[in-house]
């Protein structure tokens, strides 16, 4: 008997515990305020430049058409790269071969100030 008290006292104190309120979760929706992006470039051309008599980086808002960058911290020259034609043309071979899947170009010719593209200056 004294076990059947002590097993009916611990569901009573089981349901007792189980019958308290629990926290009340409250959903606050943050304002979320999206970063102000410039004109985003869509395109799927990639220019390598190999920086002949340097790269002019100007701070700025990133665009490879005007060689500003967001990341630069000062305006400044990139040297040129300096390894010699074979180096080079093993470069783009390499980044040619490695973005193919991604249907991309991938030129070291200059698309121009007129045309959208990717700008990856290796100096």
């Amino acid at each position: 008997m004294r076990s059947f008290v002590g097993v009916a006292a611990l569901l009573v104190l089981a349901a007792t515990a189980s019958a308290e309120p629990r926290g009340v979760r409250v959903v606050v929706p943050a304002k979320v305020v999206p970063p102000t992006v410039g004109n985003v470039v869509n395109t799927k051309t990639i220019y390598l430049n190999r920086c002949t008599g340097g790269c002019k980086v100007t701070v700025g808002f990133t665009n490879s058409r005007t060689n500003t960058s967001a990341i630069a911290q000062q305006n400044g020259t990139l040297s040129a790269f300096s390894y010699g034609d074979t180096a080079w043309n093993g470069v783009v071979t390499c980044v040619k071969n490695v973005m193919s899947r991604f249907n991309v170009t991938v030129t070291d010719v200059d698309p121009g100030p007129n045309v959208d593209h990717f700008e990856v200056m290796v100096g």
